[in-house]
């Protein structure tokens, strides 16, 4: 459950290191931004979901 900020960060490391692209999608608004660590900007959860899982192929 996530019920601290710190939550979010513990759940974030978890699901990164199953590569776990639903799991790691799931931690975001639908309408959410991310920035990976190259730059690549996505918008939405869906598209979060979707680069997150063409990388841990």
């Amino acid at each position: 459950m996530l019920e601290r900020p710190v939550d979010i960060a513990y759940a974030f490391a978890h699901a990164w290191s199953e590569q776990d692209a639903d799991a790691v999608a799931s931690l975001f608004v639908d309408d959410a931004s991310f920035v990976n660590v190259v730059g690549m900007w996505w918008h939405s959860k869906e598209r979060i979901r979707s680069a997150h899982a063409q990388a841990s192929r």
